[in-house]
Protein backbone atom coordinates (compact mmCIF):
# COMPACT_ATOMS: atom_id res chain seq x y z
CA UNK A 1 0.00 0.00 0.00
CA UNK A 2 1.44 3.29 -0.90
CA UNK A 3 1.54 6.13 1.53
CA UNK A 4 -1.26 8.31 -0.04
CA UNK A 5 -3.74 5.19 -0.28
CA UNK A 6 -2.78 4.69 3.54
CA UNK A 7 -3.90 8.09 4.62
CA UNK A 8 -6.98 8.01 2.97
CA UNK A 9 -7.59 4.22 4.12
CA UNK A 10 -6.96 5.36 7.91
CA UNK A 11 -8.79 8.72 7.52
CA UNK A 12 -5.78 11.11 8.06
CA UNK A 13 -7.04 13.05 4.48
CA UNK A 14 -10.02 12.82 2.05
CA UNK A 15 -9.71 11.29 -1.30
CA UNK A 16 -9.94 14.93 -2.59
CA UNK A 17 -7.21 15.91 -1.03
CA UNK A 18 -4.70 13.12 -2.28
CA UNK A 19 -5.85 13.71 -5.68
CA UNK A 20 -5.29 17.55 -5.53
CA UNK A 21 -1.97 17.05 -4.06
CA UNK A 22 -1.24 13.63 -6.68
CA UNK A 23 -2.38 16.59 -9.45
CA UNK A 24 0.00 19.08 -8.17
CA UNK A 25 2.88 16.27 -7.57
CA UNK A 26 3.02 16.12 -11.54
CA UNK A 27 3.08 19.23 -12.13
CA UNK A 28 6.32 19.62 -9.51
CA UNK A 29 7.99 15.99 -10.12
CA UNK A 30 10.69 17.58 -7.05
CA UNK A 31 7.86 18.30 -4.38
CA UNK A 32 7.33 15.49 -1.92
CA UNK A 33 3.60 14.41 -1.25
CA UNK A 34 3.64 15.13 2.45
CA UNK A 35 5.06 18.40 1.97
CA UNK A 36 2.14 19.43 -0.78
CA UNK A 37 -0.78 17.76 1.79
CA UNK A 38 1.04 19.63 4.91
CA UNK A 39 1.11 22.67 2.42
CA UNK A 40 -2.27 22.74 0.98
CA UNK A 41 -3.51 22.32 5.06
CA UNK A 42 -5.07 18.88 4.18
CA UNK A 43 -2.95 17.26 7.49
CA UNK A 44 -0.45 19.05 9.60
CA UNK A 45 3.85 18.37 9.70
CA UNK A 46 3.59 16.63 12.89
CA UNK A 47 0.08 14.80 11.79
CA UNK A 48 2.06 13.84 8.85
CA UNK A 49 4.88 12.57 10.75
CA UNK A 50 2.71 10.20 13.06
CA UNK A 51 0.69 8.74 10.20
CA UNK A 52 3.95 7.96 8.89
CA UNK A 53 5.42 6.40 11.89
CA UNK A 54 1.91 4.31 11.92
CA UNK A 55 2.38 3.34 8.22
CA UNK A 56 5.77 2.00 9.01
CA UNK A 57 4.72 -0.18 11.75
CA UNK A 58 1.91 -1.05 9.85
CA UNK A 59 3.46 -1.76 6.80
CA UNK A 60 6.77 -3.95 8.15
CA UNK A 61 8.39 -4.54 4.98
CA UNK A 62 7.84 -0.98 3.79
CA UNK A 63 10.86 -0.05 2.00
CA UNK A 64 12.22 3.62 3.98
CA UNK A 65 13.92 4.86 0.81
CA UNK A 66 10.43 5.42 -0.69
CA UNK A 67 10.11 7.79 2.86
CA UNK A 68 11.72 10.35 0.46
CA UNK A 69 9.09 10.72 -1.70
CA UNK A 70 7.14 12.03 1.31
CA UNK A 71 9.02 14.04 3.43
CA UNK A 72 12.18 15.94 3.11
CA UNK A 73 15.53 14.39 4.43
CA UNK A 74 16.12 15.33 7.37
CA UNK A 75 12.45 14.39 8.14
CA UNK A 76 13.06 11.12 6.75
CA UNK A 77 16.70 10.91 8.72
CA UNK A 78 14.73 12.02 12.05
CA UNK A 79 12.01 9.16 11.66
CA UNK A 80 14.32 6.82 10.92
CA UNK A 81 16.43 7.22 13.62
CA UNK A 82 13.26 7.47 15.82
CA UNK A 83 11.79 4.24 14.44
CA UNK A 84 13.97 2.01 13.31
CA UNK A 85 16.64 0.42 15.47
Amino acid sequence: MKIGEFLVAYKYISSDALNEALKLQKINKDARLGEILVGNGAITKEVLSDCIAHFMEVNKDADLGEAKEWLNQSDVDRLISKYVR
